[in-house]
């Protein structure tokens, strides 16, 4: 478990500095938007590219899926500390941790913990992966204000993924979104390899637009 924190905390010095990372993703946004604007593929459908937001939302999902599947636990102070950092860099919207079996993710058994860990940040937007209603409730008894479900894009992700169709999949993630309406909880859902697969490669948008417009309606 040192080796492990020690790796993690080598890991964590290797950032850049808040000074540097607001404005390479400043950067990085404003590149990818002068290359669509100067791409000669101008839509994607009927949709002209020029219409590509100004702005866009990131969620950095690190202390979640970055470190669930770790075989070496990482101690909550080493997770808390992580998240620290995102949050000094500038990162406001975090995916803390995940309210999931901790037989089947040992690494997200103390997501308890990690909430509290960060019950004090008023300033920050938290949210955590939750599988099922009964997560859900495990979450928002531990103090989240927001929960993420996760979807996927291809049938073969979500079989890997989760274990059951895709069909099935979204059928859950139209249960949770519901429950979580009822208990005036916010949640979003994640749709998963949205653009590349690694089971079935590339994936065609219109089959990401019908995921997503199911679980809009």
């Amino acid at each position: 478990a040192a080796q492990g924190q020690g790796q993690l905390v080598n890991l964590l010095s290797t950032l850049p500095t808040a000074s540097k990372l607001g404005p390479m993703l400043r950067t990085a946004w404003r590149d990818l938007r002068a290359e669509f604007a100067n791409s000669s593929i101008r839509r994607i459908g009927q949709r002209s590219l020029s219409g590509i937001p100004a702005r866009v939302k990131i969620t950095d999902v690190s202390p979640r899926d970055g470190l669930q599947n770790e075989k070496l636990l990482v101690p909550v102070a080493t997770k808390l500390e992580l998240i620290r950092r995102l949050r000094v860099a500038g990162v406001k919207h975090v995916e803390a941790t995940a309210f999931v079996s901790p037989k089947a993710v040992p690494q997200m058994a103390d997501a308890k913990e990690v909430m509290a860990g960060i019950a004090s940040d008023v300033d920050g937007a938290y949210t955590c992966l939750v599988p099922n209603v009964k997560g859900m409730d495990a979450a928002l008894a531990a103090g989240a204000k927001e929960v993420t479900v996760l979807a996927a894009a291809t049938e073969t992700m979500s079989q890997r993924n989760t274990r059951c169709s895709l069909d099935e999949a979204l059928n859950r993630s139209s249960a949770i979104l519901a429950a979580a309406r009822e208990r005036n909880l916010k949640a979003r859902c994640a749709v998963a390899v949205s653009f590349v697969c690694p089971w079935e490669g590339k994936v065609p948008i219109d089959q990401v637009a019908r995921i997503c417009k199911r679980i809009y309606d």
